[in-house]
């Protein structure tokens, strides 16, 4: 990318450039680190810190997001979301292991079906990769879980990504 079509919006005609800062929404956890490293390494006026807590939702650009509480790094307030546009959503669970169970929590009363789940298989073949991120064997629970709390059924997309060598799959 070059610096201005990264970090500015085209929204004017020709070479009119109106420039907007990125928005970045991190946990409390990690905003000190978040807003040291925007002052070293960048223009501190393109790029906005906002702080997110679990559970809360907030609104950016169209649409609702909600963070929910990841098993990952823990000192660095990890989360994934559930994304809502209109009637659509989608659960982004990647960067995460197994749901914590606040998150189960959260999710048994959120009541409305994903449209679509993006799960993390950083893990692929490992059988029980379960913490930091998942297998396709906890992939499956996960899937399992969520349609027992009518939160997936056979018209939700189901996706697996995130893929790294740390899976022990070859191409063949």
């Amino acid at each position: 990318f070059y610096e201005r079509d990264f970090w500015c919006r085209n929204k004017g005609i020709g070479n009119e450039i109106e420039e907007t800062p990125l928005q970045v929404y991190v946990t409390a956890a990690g905003v000190s680190s978040s807003r040291e490293y925007v002052e070293k390494n960048v223009n501190p006026d393109r790029v906005v810190i906002n702080e997110i807590t679990p559970f809360t939702p907030f609104e950016a650009e169209g649409y609702r997001f909600i963070p929910l509480r990841a098993d990952h790094d823990q000192t660095a307030g990890a989360v994934f979301f559930i994304i809502e546009h209109g009637e659509k959503t989608l659960l982004y669970a990647n960067d995460t292991g197994y749901f914590p169970d606040e998150t189960w929590t959260y999710l048994a009363k959120y009541g409305r079906r994903f449209d679509m789940v993006s799960f993390d298989c950083t893990g692929m073949l490992l059988d029980n990769y379960r913490h930091g991120h998942m297998g396709l064997t906890v992939n499956r629970e996960v899937e399992e879980r969520l349609r027992s709390l009518s939160l997936v059924d056979d018209r939700t997309l189901l996706y697996v990504n995130h893929f790294s060598h740390n899976g022990l799959a070859t191409h063949e």
